[in-house]
């Protein structure tokens, strides 16, 4: 089977994926506030109702700082993980020619910033190109 180049990366398709960087830079946002010393100076607080807001959502929704930051730091190291995998199913599966690194580090960064929907939707396009190969060869 002729394998496809390495498809050019783009956001997962829908709203949900939006919604769930929404809610990981919330709790991105909550972590640092809780877990960070608090400025002193007007000028290091220019957030600071964002930080207040975020730190409150994500207490009342976990109840305690412990877990907000066990979730944080568990939510990083599994988009890491996925990241890697999708890089390394852009290796076994694509044709590596000129700029596929790039377009590889395109998805991987995808990957790591929304997560599983934006694997599930590397998996779905790679799929679809090595269908149309399939098809185009008979």
């Amino acid at each position: 089977m002729t394998q496809p180049t390495v498809p050019r990366p783009h956001p997962p398709r829908g709203v949900l994926p939006w919604l769930l960087v929404a809610g990981l830079l919330l709790l991105t946002v909550g972590y640092y506030s809780l877990s960070a010393p608090q400025p002193s100076s007007v000028a290091a607080g220019r957030f600071r109702t964002l930080k207040r807001l975020a730190s409150f959502i994500c207490i009342r929704t976990l109840r305690s700082p412990v877990l907000v930051g066990t979730v944080f730091w568990g939510a990083l190291i599994a988009h890491f993980i996925e990241s890697i995998a999708a890089f390394s199913y852009i290796r076994r599966r694509c044709r590596w020619d000129s700029g596929a690194g790039l377009r590889a580090a395109g998805w991987a960064a995808f990957v790591l910033l929304f997560g599983f929907p934006a694997f599930r939707e590397l998996i779905r396009t790679i799929k679809e190109s090595e269908l149309y190969l399939a098809a185009k060869k008979w």
